[in-house]
């Protein structure tokens, strides 16, 4: 639709508005750089404006040719809030399937080197809260529900003791692999892994202060317990499920 004329009104309402008011759904970059460009791109929304703005040329003309007299420039404008509803539904809705998005593929993002893993760990909560706040709009954009396989610790997948992890900071060809010991143990900003007081967020800036805490050991062949003096504290954000305990288990 974007290809094609539509109203001159329709296209600088989609533009000023529609561009301002979808992205203010959400703080962080990811999500409303996003969902702008999806509003510019929508052939649905387009639609909808552009019958707005018909509709509207033609309640003008109607009460201009009758110059005031009866109510049929009125009646002309009657479906004008409803279709003014449908727009701001679609747009909503736009929201929700941007949200969906980032969830689904923020982590191929961050493989790849399209964006930063905190960016996306901070996008991948926000993004999951939106959801959740609007279930209607969540249950008319998504047949399968984006958050039934999320956790509660932001939208990632939830750690269990076993699982196996890697860190998404580690630049090596071949990643080691960790093994989850305890999930979680509370936030970065308060979880002190020296005896200055030296916190996990303040070793990890790069990450949320209230990120959740994940201890993990690197195991060898030769180990027969996760002791605590082989743990390694880290936020959640930096760390990427590879492997889970749970589904190993049904093979």
């Amino acid at each position: 639709m974007r290809g094609q004329d539509i109203h001159p009104r329709a296209a600088r309402r989609i533009r000023s508005d529609h561009t301002s008011t979808a992205p203010s759904e959400f703080r962080h970059r990811v999500l409303a750089d996003g969902v702008h460009d999806d509003v510019l791109e929508d052939s649905q929304l387009a639609t909808l404006e552009d019958a707005i703005a018909s509709l509207e040329d033609v309640r003008d003309e109607r009460r201009e040719t009758l110059r005031g007299a009866g109510d049929q420039g009125r009646t002309a404008g009657e479906p004008l809030p409803d279709l003014h509803r449908q727009a701001r539904d679609r747009v909503r809705e736009l929201c929700a399937a941007r949200a969906g998005v980032v969830l689904a593929d923020g982590d191929t993002w961050v493989a790849e080197g399209f964006e930063d893993a905190a960016d996306v760990a901070a996008a991948t909560r926000e993004a999951a809260a939106w959801l959740r706040a609007h279930p209607d709009v969540r249950e008319r954009v998504f047949e399968d529900d984006p958050l039934s396989t999320l956790a509660t610790d932001g939208g990632r997948p939830q750690l269990h003791v076993g699982d196996h992890v890697q860190d998404r900071d580690d630049e090596g060809e071949t990643p080691a692999t960790m093994l989850a010991a305890r999930v979680p143990v509370g936030d970065a900003s308060g979880h002190e892994i020296d005896a200055d007081g030296t916190t996990v967020a303040d070793v990890n800036p790069d990450y949320p202060a209230d990120d959740d805490v994940v201890e993990v050991v690197f195991p060898s062949r030769s180990d027969t317990d996760l002791t605590p003096q082989n743990r390694y504290a880290y936020p959640r954000g930096r760390l990427e499920r590879t492997a889970a305990i749970h589904e190993e288990a049904e093979d």
